[in-house]
């Protein structure tokens, strides 16, 4: 059993890793155990991934917390030294404890046999049977028009092609399969008409964990209020710490004063997790310390600063190279420790300015090993980035396109170095990457 965290930066590229695993004895091992709570198992292709309020971990078995949660002792469950070690790290970690009281339940997903018969004697890399995050745009309306949009969203863009009902479907669907994590995105989410009706049914249909992202432009204080009470985490673009620098990168005069508004009054509704998202690019690069202070005086505690990646209108921008990457990373890195205790900035596409992960199980690219992505017209793919069309929503079951042939030739194990039984390789944006999986599948 170790802490789970997903680290995107290579393995290979870390100059060194670090396992943590601390584990705490029990006073007495005759006592009975229970689990701390109800948690949810969702299986990998190799072990589990266990969540509760504890935290997200791994295990190679469920058959220790299964016994546990039968309120037998250590001493009964045991088979082995190692058994032993690995209900200390259960224990150390909160996950269970012992004396009498009400025990919390497993729960356990799985896919069923039919699609793991798929990946028999094959050699894989990490991923999940059940996508355990999916992101789908609802919409790519905005009414906004940044100059670096992945999605080129504009005012004048449609709504998209799924109904009300399609969407319902595909929330349902997952729910009942177990996906715990849903991201509303767009375009702009808010612009959509259901956009606060899809995210109640979501709610009612037992999604865990529900996310978004807005420009804070149509966000009053009604918005506000039920948007809190929906979303565990929402984010608010802001690309400028200046209303000047902000208002031209999107393309609208009056935005900055928008998004401040939005994060005041989502801040004030108790919005759980409640971030600053800051893509870094020529036009902004020079306000990124000021970024940090805003955020500060703001009360947001949270901030990401994202690389300028080379997607929709950003082929239009000049992008960063290596050299340049780094010196952000190492500038992120001084600005973490000058605000730390008020501040947690954290950054994508960057270089890790921490230099190692202590906690992450795997490495590399989500796509295809634990994200699906589903766009505006129905069509799922590994993430919005890859031009890999997997199929509509609307006419095949969600695991059935989590299980279809792309999807299992970017699971194909690469052995390129020796992390290859953690790691799932590079960025599936990138045609490189791309080509490895599909040539080795």
């Amino acid at each position: 059993m170790f802490p789970f965290s997903h680290e995107q930066f290579l393995p290979c590229t870390l100059q060194e890793l670090i396992e943590v695993r601390e584990r705490l004895p029990f006073a007495d091992v005759h006592a009975p155990l229970h689990l701390t709570d109800d948690m949810d198992a969702y299986e990998l292709h190799s072990g589990f991934l266990v969540e509760g309020s504890q935290g997200v971990f791994c295990v190679s078995s469920l058959r220790l917390l299964r016994e546990a949660s039968s309120g037998k002792s250590a001493h009964e469950i045991a088979r082995s030294p190692d058994d032993l070690t690995e209900l200390e790290h259960l224990h150390r970690y909160g996950v269970i404890r012992t004396g009498n009281g009400g025990s919390g339940k497993l729960i356990t997903h799985e896919a069923g046999n039919e699609f793991s018969r798929l990946y028999e004697n094959r050699n894989l890399t990490w991923f999940s049977y059940i996508p355990q995050k999916i992101e789908m745009d609802i919409t790519t309306k905005c009414n906004l028009r940044c100059i670096h949009c992945s999605r080129e969203a504009s005012p004048e863009a449609r709504q998209g092609s799924m109904t009300l009902e399609d969407y319902i479907r595909i929330i349902e669907q997952a729910a009942e399969i177990g996906v715990p994590n849903l991201t509303v995105m767009g375009g702009e989410p808010t612009t959509h008409p259901e956009f606060i009706e899809l995210a109640l049914i979501a709610r009612v249909a037992g999604v865990k964990s529900l996310s978004t992202s807005t420009n804070g432009w149509l966000v009053d204080a009604a918005l506000a209020h039920k948007m809190a009470r929906l979303f565990g985490s929402v984010q608010v673009s802001l690309h400028g710490a200046k209303s000047a620098t902000h208002d031209a990168i999107v393309g609208r005069k009056g935005a900055f004063e928008r998004a401040v508004r939005a994060l005041s009054l989502l801040r004030d509704e108790g919005v759980a997790s409640l971030n600053i998202s800051f893509s870094v690019m020529r036009q902004n690069a020079t306000e990124i310390s000021a970024m940090v202070e805003l955020a500060k005086d703001l009360g947001i505690t949270e901030l990401r600063f994202l690389v300028l990646t080379p997607e929709g209108r950003a082929l239009n921008l000049s992008t960063w190279g290596e050299d340049e990457k780094r010196e952000i990373a190492d500038q992120l890195g001084g600005l973490r420790v000058a605000f730390g205790n008020c501040v947690d900035i954290s950054a994508g596409g960057f270089p890790p300015y921490d230099g190692i992960s202590k906690t992450a199980a795997f490495y590399g690219c989500p796509a295809g090993r634990n994200l699906l992505y589903i766009d505006a017209q129905g069509r799922a793919k590994p993430c919005h980035c890859t031009g890999i069309d997997l199929g509509d929503v609307r006419e095949s079951p969600l695991l059935d396109l989590w299980h279809s042939k792309p999807m299992q030739s970017l699971r194909s194990r690469l052995d390129c170095c020796e992390y290859s039984q953690v790691c799932a390789g590079g960025c599936l944006g990138n045609e490189e990457w791309l080509q490895k999986f599909f040539h080795h599948a």
